[in-house]
């Protein structure tokens, strides 16, 4: 081979290399750009640190009060002063105060007069539901009516359940009183809901994928208890909020999956994960029932 035909095929060569080298640069870029986002999100229940914490805003009880002064303007109470008792921890209202001028349920007029009186209450209550889901710390679509009974001076309460988990909110939480007058006057409203629940609830679907069975459940109780496993009767798996431990200026819950098991009149928490741990509430104090 020829001083010029040597040059021509090393050339040549060049090119192909340099082709090569454009065809691997742009096969690892599409597969750079097809690689989901990372979000920082766990990927498997292992990776999950239990108990959860849920970290409420530092302005929560601001919110909550401007949202109740937001009610009060709205039903045209000319109240500026008295604020509401708020439930610790959350900062969702806890006790409406002593008011100069009534709360009260929309005025709901059907004009289908199939609709019945119980229909037309149910529907003034979710209007209101959703109207000051601020003050109550809620997504309206995350929340159940539980029941509505009369009380013995003949007021009404209507009780709602928090739903934002797989599993249902216990120890006190998540739960929604209005008690009113047949006549819509509202005389009480509190709420023990989680505000921002929803920030965790990715992180309980994992947490979710393993878990101890009910059987196991009794057993690990009776033998950290003491206590016979006949008398045991595990109610379900729970979501349970505690209190922080620590100093911290950040108000803030743990939550806990746990096992409810009812012994002796009592229901008494298991950790549902570990199944190690007995979960002490005697010293909760955060709630107001």
């Amino acid at each position: 081979m020829n001083g010029e035909l040597m040059n021509e095929f090393l050339f040549n060569v060049r090119r192909v290399v340099l082709l090569l080298g454009v065809c691997v640069v742009c096969v690892c870029a599409a597969c750079a750009s097809s690689r989901a986002p990372e979000t920082g999100a766990p990927r498997d229940a292992t990776a999950v640190v239990t108990p959860i914490t849920l970290e409420f805003p530092a302005d929560q009880a601001t919110q909550t009060r401007q949202a109740f002064a937001a009610l009060l303007r709205a039903q045209g109470i000319a109240d500026s002063v008295t604020q509401p008792t708020l439930t610790p921890i959350t900062n969702t209202i806890a006790a409406l105060p002593a008011l100069i001028g009534n709360v009260r349920l929309p005025r709901v007029s059907p004009d289908d007069e199939s609709v019945t009186d119980a229909e037309a209450e149910r529907e003034a209550l979710r209007r209101f539901v959703i109207t000051n889901a601020t003050l109550l710390g809620i997504d309206p679509t995350r929340v159940s009516l539980v029941e509505i009974v009369t009380q013995p001076d003949g007021q009404r309460r209507a009780v709602y359940e928090q739903k934002p988990f797989l599993f249902p909110l216990s120890g006190g939480y998540g739960i929604l009183r209005i008690t009113f007058m047949t006549n819509g006057t509202v005389t009480q409203l509190s709420s023990t809901a989680l505000p921002q629940a929803a920030q965790v609830a990715p992180q309980i679907v994992l947490a979710a994928r393993n878990l101890i069975t009910a059987d196991q459940a009794r057993e690990r109780f009776a033998a950290l208890t003491s206590r016979p496993s006949a008398s045991l009767t595990p109610r379900g798996i729970v979501v349970l909020p505690v209190p922080r431990l620590g100093t911290t200026n950040v108000a803030a819950l743990e939550l806990r999956l746990a096992w409810a098991i009812e012994t002796g009149g009592q229901i008494f928490y298991l950790d549902a994960r570990s199944g190690n741990e007995v979960i002490d509430t005697s010293d909760d104090t955060s709630i107001i029932s």
